[in-house]
């Protein structure tokens, strides 16, 4: 089985537009816990974005997430998912990542 390492960076919402032309309309977001798993209830929850063309995809990893209390898939066709998104980007509840690379991405690179 191969193990990704998955490039990740904090997601700004200049990066929404570049996603959709991507055809990159679904975003599944969870909990993202860098190192020990502590909650810091005085910082921002830290999640993170993992976009996708294929929703059977996204699907796929949600499901993998079944247990994540924030877990979701977010369309970035539907407005409604778009100006969520942004919100979270933008607000301060939360610090928001997004992996940069696709794990067919992944593959090819490994190859």
């Amino acid at each position: 089985m191969k193990q990704y390492v998955q490039p990740i960076e904090l997601l700004k919402a200049v990066y929404i537009p570049k996603l959709l032309s991507l055809s990159r309309r679904y975003m599944v977001i969870q909990t993202y816990y860098p190192g020990l798993h502590v909650v810091d209830t005085a910082k921002p929850t830290e999640i993170i974005v993992s976009a996708y063309a294929d929703l059977e995809l996204a699907k796929s990893h949600k499901n993998g997430i079944k247990d994540d209390r924030l877990q979701s898939i977010l369309d970035l066709h539907e407005e409604n998912h778009r100006k969520m998104i942004l919100d979270i980007i933008e607000g301060t509840r939360y610090l928001v990542y997004w992996t940069t690379v696709s794990h067919q991405d992944a593959d090819s690179q490994m190859d």
